[in-house]
């Protein structure tokens, strides 16, 4: 009998439909050989703290003196403050968050490994138009655990909520002497939110590739961080045009430094670790920002051992005054596939996270990037907290973002699903972009395959288990003792099945489509170990690709599948399902 005699469901491509054979709903009973000389058995079926808000006035005293007042701002800081302001829309379905944590690969929560998946929306605090409370509420509706904001979010000077007034002290700029108020309201009223919710913050401070792009000295972009644009006279550009790498300043005592330890003093005061365990930290997005016209010496790269140091003292600085907070390290230079610096953060003990924006590589890309130079294997959380590029206003990148997504998760690795303009995801009227609650929806989707397969419990070490692949492209993720195993193919349909090598057992499988959740088939396997074919689904969206789970044919996973109307198992003294008698009846 033919390995591919299960049930295969219609096509799920977009752009087909398949024919009324390869939808049929049959039950078949396959007795194959495996190429390894075992035999498998087949069933197939279808179907608020307030912010300090005065005036903080410096004077011009002697460096050491200078840090001093820095030193009373902060305690000052720590102490003031009234009741948070109260937000709508707060639900109690979610008992809320657990203590963060990193052990080995994975966040943990409570200390127990756990798959996060996440949002990348820089400003949805900061920007004053958007309704965050419905944009949350539809996180936690679709499993969606973590999202990440920029502390400064740069680019709409007066658009958005800033750290510091603008428009105040003098039109068009910053004044770094005095705190927004109104800023530091609604970003702790966001972050209890999301608390509330279950939801874990990734708060960037330092927006890297703003300090060295071309736009330095635009007066729409207004930096803070530049003297045409503060009140204060601080930060002058450079004879390259921009700040960099001069923004990397590790002298303490220094004034960039100083403004810096200001910033990050006031966050770590707005938000102890005691009260938001659900907080972690990014110190510098696309650290260091772009290193070529920005920079013709070349020095703004993290190959210059001087800009690793900057960015681990704020690392150490950071854990040693909230010890147990993660922390994540920028482990590249500025975006794509290259690891340049990554070896300044993957044996420091206080570097939980390495992250990356690696554009539009796949899940083979990944593996390449990290695992051939051994990232994988350092302990570190591995992360990328902007999967792709602006995706709004092209459907097709709805597909090519899921593959972006699953290229990190079937790699063990997390992300966070960029979306560049959280005002085009939600209205006052709530969640209408359709593309945005696509997105949603894919990451819940995910996220119930991964509990399915116990996510946290699988290795990325059995990639060659797959013999052959159906996909052209194609991850696995197994754990062989536990019978557990998922499968993540992408681009050319091959037209041929799966081969896979198992463990001895019996495994209940389903082919997924990611784009939706529908099951495209299923089957329940008995194997004596070697390789193993399973029949491939007829069709499906090549761009968004493909999945594979395969858990441990367990009694109550037999049950629970529906698997008892067709067949009769046997199981073992511990549960598990060993054998069948197929009743020709149908699930």
């Amino acid at each position: 009998m033919s390995d591919d005699m299960f049930d295969r469901g219609g096509a799920q491509d977009e752009s087909a439909t398949g024919s009324e054979s390869q939808r049929r709903s049959a039950l078949v009973v396959a007795d194959a050989r495996t190429s390894g000389g075992t035999r498998s058995d087949h069933v197939g079926v279808a179907h608020a703290r307030t912010p300090f808000a005065g005036r903080i006035r410096w004077v011009p005293v002697k460096p050491l003196s200078r840090r001093l007042l820095l030193v009373l701002f902060t305690v000052i800081c720590s102490f003031a403050g009234v009741a948070s302001p109260s937000f709508a829309g707060v639900t109690s379905a979610d008992p809320g968050t657990g203590t963060l944590g990193h052990q080995g690969r994975f966040y943990t929560v409570n200390h127990q490994p756990a798959a996060l998946l996440g949002l990348n929306m820089q400003e949805l605090a900061a920007n004053p138009q958007i309704d965050y409370v419905s944009v949350l509420n539809a996180m936690q509706a679709n499993q969606v655990k973590m999202v990440g904001l920029w502390i400064y979010p740069a680019w709409q000077p007066a658009g958005y909520l800033q750290p510091w007034t603008y428009g105040v002290c003098a039109p068009g700029k910053f004044d770094l002497d005095s705190w927004n108020p109104a800023y530091w309201a609604r970003l702790k009223a966001f972050v209890d939110a999301a608390q509330a919710r279950g939801i874990y913050v990734g708060l960037s401070l330092f927006p890297s590739n703003y300090v060295d792009r071309t736009g330095w000295n635009s007066p729409s972009l207004s930096y803070a961080y530049n003297a045409n644009y503060n009140c204060n006279g601080e930060f002058p550009t450079n004879t390259a045009g921009t700040f960099a790498p001069q923004f990397w300043n590790s002298d303490p005592l220094s004034e960039v430094h100083i403004r810096q330890q200001q910033l990050v003093d006031k966050v770590l005061a707005t938000f102890p670790y005691s009260s938001y365990p659900n907080l972690f930290f990014e110190v510098a997005n696309e650290f260091p920002g772009r290193n070529n016209a920005a920079d013709p010496s070349g020095s703004n790269t993290q190959a210059n051992p001087a800009l690793p140091e900057w960015q681990n003292g704020w690392i150490n600085y950071i854990k040693a005054n909230n010890p147990g907070r993660v922390v994540e390290a920028y482990a590249q230079t500025y975006v794509g596939t290259n690891t340049i610096g990554i070896e300044n953060y993957w044996d420091q003990p206080n570097v939980d996270i390495l992250n990356f924006h690696n554009t539009y590589a796949d899940g083979e890309g990944v593996a390449a990037q990290l695992d051939s130079i051994g990232a994988n294997l350092k302990g570190k959380i591995l992360q990328d907290n902007e999967t792709t590029g602006n995706e709004y206003g092209d459907v097709s990148y709805t597909d090519r973002s899921t593959q972006r997504a699953w290229a990190w998760n079937i790699n063990l690795g997390y992300f966070q699903w960029y979306w560049d303009n959280s005002q085009l995801a939600v209205s006052p009227q709530g969640i209408e972009d359709p593309q945005f609650a696509a997105a949603l929806h894919r990451i819940n989707v995910m996220a119930d395959i991964d509990n399915q397969v116990d996510w946290t419990d699988l290795s990325d070490q059995y990639n060659a288990n797959v013999v052959q692949s159906p996909a052209s492209h194609y991850r696995l993720l197994a754990n062989p003792t536990d019978h557990r195993a998922l499968y993540y193919g992408w681009s050319s349909n091959l037209d041929q099945p799966l081969q896979i090598s198992l463990t001895s057992g019996g495994y209940l499988y389903q082919w997924i489509n990611p784009q939706d959740g529908s099951v495209l088939a299923k089957g329940l396997l008995f194997t004596s170990g070697g390789v193993n074919t399973i029949a491939q689904p007829s069709a499906w969206n090549t761009t968004a690709g493909v999945v594979l789970t395969a858990v441990p044919a367990t009694k109550d996973a037999c049950k629970n599948g529906g698997w008892m109307t067709f067949a009769r198992p046997t199981f073992d003294n511990q549960g598990a399902c060993v054998s069948y008698v197929a009743t020709g009846g149908t699930n």
